[in-house]
Formats: C-alpha cells, structure tokens, sequence
C-alpha cells in the first residue's frame, strides 16, 4: 500500500493553503462585517457579502451605494403605506 503524502503544514496543525484561504475569507469577512457594523450601514452579513462579490466583478462602488439608497428609499415608501 503506497504512503500518503502529508502537507507539511497539516503536520504541524496549521491548515493546508485551500483551507488557509478559506480561514482568511472568513476572517476577512468578518472584519468588513464589525466595520459595517461601527459605521451603522444596516448591512447584514449576506448583503454585504453579495456588495463584496458585487465589487469584486467590477461594479463601482459609488453606484452599488446609489443603488442599496434607492432600494432602501423604495422600501420605506413601501412600508409606509
């Protein structure tokens, strides 16, 4: 039976590079999410990912901020009626 082959980084407990991206997005998004939280955005935790993902791809900034005004401007006349 061959031997496996073990990353040495899962040797010595720390996680291999996939896993390590996968710690540093969350990490990450985390940290975006308590900034979102400290500037009072009302971003919840699956918006702001999709406003990540959404500027990732290329969209500006500026007008994805337009837009989430607009949605929410539409919202509120929405419920207030």
């Amino acid at each position: 039976m061959p031997e496996r082959m073990v990353d040495p980084a899962q040797q010595s407990g720390m996680p291999n590079s996939s896993e390590g991206s996968v710690v540093q997005n969350v990490q990450s998004m985390n940290i975006l999410l308590d900034i979102s939280d400290l500037l009072n955005t009302g971003l919840d935790a699956e918006t702001l990912a999709v406003c990540v993902r959404l500027l990732e791809l290329g969209i500006p900034a500026q007008a994805l901020a337009m837009t989430i005004k607009e949605l929410r401007k539409v919202r509120h006349n929405l419920e207030s009626t």
